[in-house]
Parts: structure tokens; sequence; C-alpha cells
């Protein structure tokens, strides 16, 4: 199976890269791909995960989307793994394969606006496991399940996230 990650290159998603380190993928992690370019990735490979930033209408790289309504008609037959905050809201929009992930705090700004206590230690901690357990859910075949079942901690943070995978 042939698979594409598309991982728009953020600081602030960047821990995000231990779950695909090592792996013998296509990564696109410019924020300045071209639209021909990523749509005939697309088309090529089985397997799309994408991450990042983004909104229920899709995933944001910079200051635009890079995956948006556009890309559906190339995405409806994939297997799409979307780890995003509110990616679920987009995938069910449309009726996509796969997994996506709801509300997921990764940043101190992110958990004050949703009242989960934290400290930045808190949030490295939730953000590295959470990066440890992608690199090994995103290849089963229950993606969910298995994040949930690696994806295990004592804080706010991973409590508040738990219910969002």
């Amino acid at each position: 199976m042939k698979t594409l990650v598309i991982h728009p290159q953020d600081t602030t998603t960047s821990f995000l890269s231990q779950s695909y380190l090592d792996m013998s993928h296509t990564v696109v992690t410019d924020p300045k791909v071209s639209k021909s370019k990523l749509k005939e990735l697309i088309k090529s490979h089985d397997k799309i995960i994408m991450m990042g930033h983004g909104t229920p209408d899709g995933l944001i790289a910079t200051d635009r989307f890079i995956i948006d309504s556009k890309y559906i008609y190339l995405l409806k037959d994939k297997i799409c793994v979307c780890v995003w905050c509110h990616a679920d809201e987009f995938f069910h929009k449309y009726k996509l394969k796969g997994y996506a992930t709801g509300m997921v705090v990764s940043e101190v700004d992110e958990a004050q606006d949703y009242g989960v206590p934290c400290t930045y230690e808190d949030i490295f901690e939730s953000n590295h496991l959470l990066a440890k357990s992608l690199k090994t859910a995103l290849y089963t075949d229950d993606v969910r399940t298995s994040l949930l079942d690696l994806y295990d901690g004592d804080s706010h943070v991973i409590f508040f996230n738990k219910g969002n995978l």
C-alpha cells in the first residue's frame, strides 16, 4: 500500500513528524506545494495521512487550506487518516473512509480556550505521547482503538484529547 503523508511545515505541529519518520512514505511538508502536484500525489497513493492544524473545512498550510472540499473527489476512494482539530467534521461531511480526530489540544493557548488546566510540560508530554502512539496506531486496521489504547496518561490534556480521538 502506497502511503502519502501531507503535513505542512509548522513548528507547533512538528512533533507529529515522529509518527511517520523512518517509514517509506511520500511526505509533503511544503506549505506552498502546488494544487496540481498535490492532486497528482493523491491519485498515485492508496492511503493518505493528513496532519497539522485545521478546521471543519480542511487542513491548513500557513495562510491557506492545503486540503479542502476541492480534493474530495480524489479522497473518496482512498483510506484517509485526518489528524487535525475538528477533522472529524470534515471527514463525516464528505463521508471519507478511514479515521479522523476531533479537537486535539496541542498548545497551551488551545487548552486555555477549552478550559483544560495544564502546564507547558503537560502539553509537551501529551504531544510526545500522541506522536509515539500514532506511530503505531496509524499502521493498524483500527486506528482509533489502537490510538485510544496507546495514548494513555494522567493529565487533563490527555483526558480531554482522548475524549476527542
